[in-house]
């Protein structure tokens, strides 16, 4: 249950591989311990040393294995903190049950199955079913679309974008919102969705990333009025410059933003009393619908 809260990932076959493996471990003890006394002693035992290597590859052979065959994970698992504790409470009261056969406990462990129940089915209804998130990525600025179980993700300042790194490091997001699709887009357009670089038009919010210049060339006679300037790491100008093209509600400044521009363009922000959105160190935006 831990593993699911914390990794939103779920093995299978991970008792069965610890049934197999464990027995073993006293083995790669004696070597460990024999290794470390043969070092100490400044010698070199090239039968020890491969000894220890043959061990873990035999293990890591089996891990693998079991790893990889069909079915031996459940991904996007979501577990909320009182399922968490809740299950611990249903271990404890099975093991008081095992030990007196005492009818309460059968009663304690019924109510927590319920309980577990129905908090997952009300954390479930309250979920949106559709929306748009501006993540807080160290390297990029991934905007994310969502409706039901599919999502696409936009990223106007890296074109090098990993989504499967996206998708280890947004694990609970996703898991939550019960997203089991999510692809990279550099357009897109449905009836409730729009991405054309630089705009798009999300969750009724009228966007403009900022950075690489087309933003400007784009725009070069009436004034546009945007939710939202995503102003990137690509972005090497004064931020006066964009209120010229623009009439914009809020700048949203992006997480890769270099440190010594983003304090200029905090600072700039202030002075001309504009209204900003710091993702380093304010968060996500999102926007959802129910």
């Amino acid at each position: 249950m831990l593993t699911a809260y914390y990794f939103h990932n779920l093995s299978v076959v991970s008792i069965l591989v610890n049934l197999i493996v464990l027995p073993t471990f006293p083995v790669l003890m004696v070597l460990g311990a024999a290794f470390v006394v043969v070092s100490a002693l400044g010698f070199d035992l090239m039968a020890l040393n491969w000894a220890i290597d043959a061990y873990y590859s035999f293990i890591t052979s089996i891990i693998s294995w079991f790893n990889a065959l069909p079915g031996s994970h459940l991904s996007s698992v979501w577990v909320t903190g009182f399922s968490v504790v809740a299950y611990v409470g249903l271990l404890i009261a099975a093991l008081l049950w095992l030990k007196s056969r005492h009818r309460l406990w059968l009663s304690v462990a019924g109510v927590l199955i319920v309980a577990i129940v129905i908090d997952n089915a009300l954390d479930s209804a309250q979920l949106p079913r559709r929306g748009m998130v501006v993540f807080s990525q160290l390297n990029a600025t991934p905007i994310v679309y969502f409706n039901g179980q599919s999502a696409a993700v936009w990223v106007p300042d890296n074109s090098s974008f990993d989504v499967d790194e996206f998708k280890r490091s947004a694990a609970g997001f996703l898991a939550h919102h019960g997203i089991n699709k999510i692809e990279m887009v550099n357009s897109m357009k449905t009836g409730e969705a729009i991405i054309a670089p630089p705009y798009a038009h999300l969750m009724g919010k009228r966007i403009v990333a900022i950075g690489n210049g087309r933003w400007k060339s784009m725009r070069k006679r009436k004034t546009l009025a945007v939710d939202m300037a995503i102003v990137t790491k690509k972005f090497h100008s004064e931020i006066s410059i964009i209120d010229t093209l623009y009439k914009v509600r809020q700048y949203v400044l992006s997480a890769d933003i270099y440190a010594s521009e983003r304090d200029s363009i905090v600072a700039k922000c202030k002075a001309l009393r504009l209204n900003y959105h710091d993702i380093l160190k304010q968060g996500a935006i999102v926007v959802t619908e129910h």
